[in-house]
């Protein structure tokens, strides 16, 4: 939770009231303590009375994809932890929690008319990219992937088998507050008679992505499965509710859609006289203009190129950033800046209100590893400089190792500037056992490594330098052990998230 945003400071200041409170089953995966620091929106939540509504939150696949969008906070939920339970999109501002004002609590009235006090700013600017429902990402092609491995598929049936139990516990403690004559919400007695459900099947999420003809082909063949979706993933389209197709012209061109050299490329065989019809319909698919002329199409790329950004919950398309600039992109994905608010509106939040987000950039089977760093404001005045890292499927990382071992183990180093220090040691996420060698553990999908800092300025912490070291290997070579340099960005400061109970 933003606690430093405008919907905390104007024009009510509101110090959240911090409780510990137990750790939600999607938080798990982020956080190891059984308890965490949570703020208390509603006096009563649905599972407590007077049949309060269950709430809202935006998944956030895609959902900081446009410029003009800002994360606030979370809340406890069945999405994930950086579900949006409080934000901003366009003009339009998400408040997630169901309970009218009276059943609010005193801080979160207040902060509810902050936020009715902030959105004003935004009036008329509609959002530059509207999310698109039933609209695949790739982050779910990818997560398809990783769920036929032995240790994806174990992720998901150890999830699942989870789910199950927490639901039968909590159903038995209404069945037993039925018995001795106290009152259930509506809500929790709809959960008596919801049938469990079945375990996923190792297959069932990759089947979608496969036509039968082709499915015929790879059978349940892991590896020629993951090869076939692996070449297919630079040229998905969404097509239909939630499915994806192969773009045949994106193939014939050899480029992928979310990478900005389609357009050039595209402009560039039109200009040469070959397939102009063709061209023309991708540079329209992929975009939200309809030029006639091919002189048209290469003067617009050439106005906008530094204001573009790529969007796949906005429909895969590359659209204009009205708000200020974008920089061009390293490796195989455009990166743009990401400012909250146009400079218009700058004056009013104040450069540090503004939640201008980096997206994390997507690992690949050449660079399995991608990292960022983020600097989190924190209750007590200090700041938490968390490292991102996702990992590619099919790689993994090394936590634990033996004396004597050959590998590299991910290790941050933080450097900072003077008048800054360091606050007790690195919070490392657990990791996995390794089931080619019983005496070393590994890191395989999204972990986060957190510290705590004390000191300096507003720029200081900008000058904050992180070496992430680290050696990755599959199952059949290793690469080099490398050293990334990472610096962080404006970004959403977190210190704690919201709850709707």
């Amino acid at each position: 939770m933003r606690i430093q945003h405008d919907v905390f400071q104007t024009p009510n200041h509101v110090t959240p009231t911090i409780e510990p409170q137990p750790t939600p089953d999607v938080y798990k995966k982020v956080i190891a303590s059984k308890t965490m620091p949570m703020w208390r929106v509603q006096t009563e939540g649905y599972t407590e009375g007077n049949d309060q509504l269950i709430g809202l939150v935006s998944r956030d696949a895609g959902f900081l994809d446009s410029p003009d969008t800002e994360w606030i906070s979370s809340g406890v939920n069945s999405k994930n932890p950086e579900a949006v339970a409080i934000g901003r999109h366009g003009n339009f501002f998400l408040w997630g929690f169901a309970a009218s004002p009276t059943f609010l609590t005193e801080e979160a009235k207040l902060v509810f008319v902050n936020a009715v006090h902030y959105i004003k700013r935004f009036d008329h600017q509609a959002p530059i990219a509207r999310k698109r429902q039933g609209t695949s990402l790739r982050s779910s092609v990818m997560f398809a992937i990783d769920s036929i491995s032995d240790e994806g598929y174990g992720r998901r049936l150890q999830a699942h088998n989870r789910f199950v139990a927490a639901d039968a516990r909590r159903n038995d403690k209404v069945r037993a507050r039925i018995a001795a004559g106290e009152k259930v919400s509506k809500f929790e007695r709809q959960m008596l008679d919801r049938a469990a459900p079945k375990p996923p099947g190792r297959f069932q999420y990759v089947r979608r992505y496969f036509t039968d003809e082709q499915w015929q082909k790879v059978a349940d063949d892991r590896d020629a499965i993951r090869a076939d979706l692996l070449a297919k993933l630079p040229f998905l389209r969404p097509q239909g509710w939630y499915e994806m197709v192969v773009d045949e012209d994106l193939v014939k061109l050899g480029v992928g859609n979310n990478d900005i050299a389609m357009l050039d490329k595209a402009i560039k065989t039109w200009a040469a006289g070959d397939n102009e019809q063709v061209m023309r319909e991708l540079l329209m698919r992929y975009t939200d203009q309809s030029f006639a002329t091919v002189g048209e199409w290469r003067n617009w790329l050439a106005s906008n190129r530094a204001r573009l950004f790529y969007t796949e919950a906005g429909g895969f398309k590359w659209l204009v950033n009205t708000l200020g600039d974008a920089t061009a992109a390293t490796g195989d994905r455009h990166t743009a800046k990401r400012p909250a608010i146009g400079a218009a509106v700058e004056k009013l939040a104040g450069p540090s209100q503004l939640a201008a987000v980096a997206p994390m950039a997507v690992p690949t089977a050449q660079n399995p590893v991608a990292a960022r760093l983020r600097i989190e404001a924190q209750a007590d005045g200090s700041h938490a400089v968390v490292v991102d890292v996702t990992i590619f499927a099919g790689w993994h990382a090394y936590d634990a190792l033996p004396a004597g071992s050959p590998y590299t183990a991910m290790v941050p180093t933080l450097v900072l500037p003077k008048g800054m220090q360091r606050v007790g040691e690195w919070t490392r996420p657990s990791g996995d056992a390794y089931h080619a060698d019983p005496n070393v553990t590994v890191y395989e999908g999204k972990l986060s490594f957190r510290c705590t800092v004390r000191g300096g300025t507003a720029k200081d912490l900008q000058k904050v330098v992180c070496e992430l070291g680290f050696q990755v290997c599959d199952e059949s070579m290793c690469q080099a052990p490398t050293t990334i340099e990472l610096t962080p960005v404006p970004e959403k400061l977190k210190s704690t998230f919201s709850i709707s109970r």
